[in-house]
């Protein structure tokens, strides 16, 4: 019989599992839980739906099942290390390593393009931030960027503003997109 428990004599030597809630894991969940809290309750605060949509969907409907995914999948957070320990790998080898300087110039730049888009607009935002991730991850091919700053804000807006009757934020660009 395979027995691994510390202590017996085939597990004698084997280091002892992974705790079953990592508590740095359990932080960030309790965060990710706490905002999608707020959230939820700023949904009260929406507008009644668009006669299109039906009676029974409301304007509420999607972020709060979105919210939904979002606190299932984080309430799982805190055991993933130990069922991957018990699987043969771990996440803890990941963690020593620091996190790369890119990874927070990507985050402060899509925070840039979210802090603007009511200045800018929606479609302007599109194009900033389909011009700045690709340059700032090292792309230098610029026809490249330009075919793609172009024509996927375009489909985009496109799909949203025909397709599905959403309004971007007009900013500088006016009521184009209206």
């Amino acid at each position: 019989m395979d027995d691994n428990r510390p202590g017996s004599e085939e597990g004698a030597g084997t280091p002892a599992s992974s705790p079953l809630v990592n508590p740095w894991d359990l932080l960030i969940a309790a965060i990710i839980v706490a905002i999608c809290a707020v959230l939820w309750f700023d949904t009260f605060a929406y507008d009644t739906p668009n006669p299109m949509l039906g009676h029974y969907i409301t304007a509420a409907m999607f972020p709060r099942t979105l919210m939904v995914a979002i606190i299932a999948l984080t309430l799982l957070l805190p055991f993933e290390n130990h069922f991957l320990e018990r699987q043969g790998s771990g996440l803890n080898e990941d963690r020593a390593v620091p996190i790369k300087p890119i990874t927070c110039l990507t985050a402060l730049l899509l925070f840039l393009v979210v802090w603007s888009n009511p200045w800018l607009g929606t479609y302007l935002a599109m194009v900033a931030a389909c011009i700045g991730l690709p340059l700032l991850w090292g792309e230098r091919r610029l026809w490249l960027i330009a075919i793609y700053a172009a024509v996927f804000p375009a489909l985009v807006g496109f799909l949203f503003v025909q397709g599905l009757l959403v309004s971007f934020l007009p900013g500088i660009t006016g009521h184009i997109f209206r």
